[in-house]
């Protein structure tokens, strides 16, 4: 992979990565959403990656 490739690759992945954090930020507090919740969609999120 060249070293343009590379760096677009991180970029997207950077992005995607504060986008979790984002959602992790907004969702921690409700207690409506449960750690199973959570962990499911982060299983999900990951086999897709």
């Amino acid at each position: 992979m060249s070293q343009p490739d590379r760096l677009a690759l991180a970029r997207v992945l950077l992005a995607r990565a504060i986008d979790d954090e984002t959602l992790v930020r907004k969702v921690s507090p409700d207690t409506d959403i449960t750690d199973a919740i959570v962990g499911f969609h982060t299983d999900s999120r990951l086999s897709r990656s």
